[in-house]
């Protein structure tokens, strides 16, 4: 079995939900990959594209995530040790030549998928164009 079917089994729904769309539109790409900083939900190695979807209460939306006034002190620091990982992340996977792509929870699964079909296309011409 291929790779990213055995483990979107271990997903999220909203996980579940962009590779499904993923791979009706013909991609393939690996999951859970621990070579790759942060672990990605979505990666393309060849590319060195990472994507990521961030749940809203987890990952501290500005617009769907807690009331910070609501929170106690332990949430507070909880979310921004988050916020300030996946930036770390960001960083870390940029300056080892990848691509990042973060998605909220709320974004419209097709318009993801449009821009990671976009996005992956415009890097594997770029790999072309290069060789």
């Amino acid at each position: 079995m291929h790779k990213g079917i055995n483990a979107s089994l271990q997903c999220s729904g909203l996980e579940r939900l962009l590779h499904r769309e993923l791979y009706s539109r013909g991609l393939f790409f690996r999951t859970n990959c621990p070579d790759v900083p942060g672990t990605p939900d979505v990666v393309f190695p060849r590319e060195h594209l990472a994507v990521f979807m961030d749940g809203c209460f987890w990952h501290d939306c500005p617009i769907h995530g807690p009331r910070k006034q609501s929170l106690t002190p332990f949430w507070r620091t909880k979310l921004q040790r988050n916020r300030s990982r996946d930036k770390n992340v960001d960083i870390l996977l940029r300056d080892e030549g990848w691509t990042v792509l973060r998605y909220w929870e709320h974004d419209d699964i097709e318009e993801v998928a449009d821009e990671i079909v976009w996005v992956k296309r415009r890097l594997r011409e770029q790999l072309q164009d290069a060789s």
